[in-house]
């Protein structure tokens, strides 16, 4: 299923963009691969509120799911380090994963927000990825 990218900017000021893939998708690779991409034109200077989720988990017991979300265009991790542990006696036993931080650009232009997945033995699974930026 392809992203789906949508901007906006409503009568009270706000500027918002988000980027969704809700389709599931797998991996076996220990490398991150990308889920979703969110592309976002900011200034240097520019502080925006970036909200994330998405639903995972490894079909392999003791597996994990290794989660990262960063700014792709200038290496900066936003978060990294979550796992969802593997359970292969519940079938598809998909976990829930959502967090927010305040980003501070230093540099402008267009970055590129993602959301990555990855194994670390087994097939780990991916849906429901959602990227929302706020311009504060």
């Amino acid at each position: 299923m392809p992203n789906i990218i949508a901007k906006s900017k409503g009568a009270s000021g706000i500027t918002s963009e988000n980027a969704q893939s809700e389709g599931e998708s797998t991996t076996t690779a220990t490398t991150y691969q990308t889920k979703v991409t969110l592309s976002l034109t900011v200034g240097a200077g520019d502080i925006w509120d970036i909200f994330w989720s998405c639903e995972a988990y490894n079909n392999t017991n003791n597996a994990t799911t290794g989660i990262i979300v960063q700014n792709s265009t200038d290496i900066e991790t936003i978060s990294e380090g979550v796992v969802i542990m593997g359970d292969n006696s519940e079938p598809k036993g998909y976990k829930f994963h959502a967090g927010f931080k305040r980003q501070t650009f230093t540099t402008g232009g267009t970055k590129s927000i993602v959301i990555q997945w990855r194994a670390s033995t087994g097939t780990a699974y991916i849906r429901r990825a959602h990227i929302l930026a706020i311009k504060v």
